[in-house]
């Protein structure tokens, strides 16, 4: 008997279990639920979007915000918000007694716009490709593949542009040593300034005559004609030709650490680490070494080159290809997602495949 009711029993419950399973699968179907004070309620389908939509797009917003943030120490300096700071030499200290050379191998607008240029042309030539051609998709709310690759990628390589720079900069108005042709910027000489071998002479009583050879390169006369040719009405030219001239002046005083140096080594490292994750042909195994050796090789003559042109110190050039380089591995490994490889939308594996020449490690950004 009591086998008999509690067979009964198990019978008896199985069409409530039914019951509960279908009002769970309805409830499911229609929406998500939520607890609140008046009882549970449920969310609709495109409510869930759009307040997946929602928080998606305050992250993006979070991201350019850190961005700027992590850019103001650079612009800070380049604006000439801060002054670097006032460091004095030893009389006969023949490291700060090279010529000034008024031409450069790499001017700053080349650096700039080459090491960017290059960088984010070859990211955005691969991601458009993997997309493609690879089948890459997309769990951001952008419904652009396209446009989600090339943001984490690219938004990526910004940050550790910023975030390089700032510290180059945050590092040279806080040491402020001098470069190698400071005595000639400043148009002063050992002699000139009646000094003894290996006493120290202070920052306050250095006084830069540069005027002559401000003339002579016509730096003031071209700043003056530049403001007035933009409608800039400037009542004290000679003022402003002072003014320019200090902070010109100023410039010569960060010489720790090479700010070209750093630059070059984070993009073209960068580079080379895209192409580890990304190209991967085996069809030429020396193919991507040989592009990456060309990368590094580009970053190297560029820091050397500020050693000839007197602009910077070796050791200043050594450094900022060690901050160059960890910038870039830490940006690579840690904040991109170019190596951490991610399931396919189905949830299957990913696979390498032999011919291809951009890996599918990634299939879903």
């Amino acid at each position: 008997m009591q086998k008999l009711n509690s067979t009964g029993t198990h019978s008896s419950m199985l069409p409530q279990d039914e019951e509960l399973q279908r009002r769970l699968a309805d409830s499911g179907g229609s929406g998500e639920g939520r607890e609140n004070g008046a009882g549970k309620q449920f969310l609709t389908q495109p409510e869930v979007e759009s307040s997946f939509c929602t928080k998606r797009k305050m992250l993006v917003c979070l991201d350019v915000l850190c961005l700027c943030i992590a850019s103001i120490p650079f612009f800070a300096c380049e604006m000439k918000f801060v002054t670097p700071y006032k460091r004095g030499f030893f009389c006969g200290d023949p490291s700060i007694t090279y010529p000034n050379i008024t031409t450069e191998a790499i001017p700053d607008s080349l650096l700039i716009a080459g090491g960017i240029a290059i960088t984010g042309v070859a990211i955005a030539v691969g991601e458009c490709y993997r997309v493609r051609f690879r089948g890459v998709h997309s769990r951001a709310f952008v419904r652009n593949c396209y446009v989600s690759c090339l943001y984490k990628e690219l938004g990526s390589f910004l940050f550790g542009c910023c975030i390089g720079q700032s510290l180059t900069n945050m590092a040279k108005l806080s040491v402020g040593r001098l470069r190698p042709n400071f005595l000639d910027v400043c148009n002063i000489t050992y002699a000139s300034i009646n000094c003894k071998e290996g006493i120290y002479v202070p920052a306050e009583s250095i006084v830069c005559s540069a005027e002559k050879k401000l003339e002579e390169e016509a730096r003031c006369v071209v700043y003056v004609q530049l403001s007035a040719f933009s409608g800039c009405c400037i009542q004290k030219p000679k003022l402003m030709c002072n003014i320019w001239l200090r902070l010109w002046i100023f410039s010569f005083r960060k010489s720790f650490f090479s700010g070209h140096a750093s630059f070059a080594m984070y993009t073209m490292l960068y580079l080379a680490f895209y192409l580890q994750a990304r190209l991967s042909w085996r069809g030429a195994r020396l193919l991507r070494p040989l592009i990456q050796f060309f990368l590094v090789m580009i970053a190297v003559y560029t820091g050397l080159s500020r050693i000839s042109d007197y602009r910077h110190h070796p050791t200043d050039v050594l450094t900022g290809f060690i901050q160059g380089g960890l910038t870039a591995y830490w940006v690579a490994f840690y904040i991109s997602t170019m190596f951490k490889p991610c399931a396919r939308p189905d949830g299957s594996p990913t696979s390498m495949s032999l011919e291809s020449p951009l890996s599918s490690q990634q299939t879903v950004c």
